[in-house]
C-alpha cells in the first residue's frame, strides 16, 4: 500500500512538472515559429519588390 502511495505521488509531480514547465515551454517555441515565419515572408516579399 505503501509503495502505491509512493507511485501516485511520484506521477503527480511529473505530472505538474511537465504542465509547469513543458506546456509553455511548447507555447513560447510555437509564437516564437510563427514571429520567425511572418518575418521571413515580410523578407520575401521586400527581395521580390527589389528583384522586380
Amino acid at each position: 500500500m505503501k509503495q502505491v502511495i509512493i507511485t501516485i505521488t511520484m506521477l503527480a509531480i511529473a505530472l505538474a512538472l511537465i504542465i509547469g514547465i513543458v506546456v509553455p515551454l511548447m507555447g513560447h517555441g510555437a509564437r516564437t515559429g510563427n514571429i520567425a515565419v511572418t518575418r521571413g515572408h515580410d523578407v520575401l516579399t521586400r527581395l521580390e519588390n527589389i528583384l522586380n
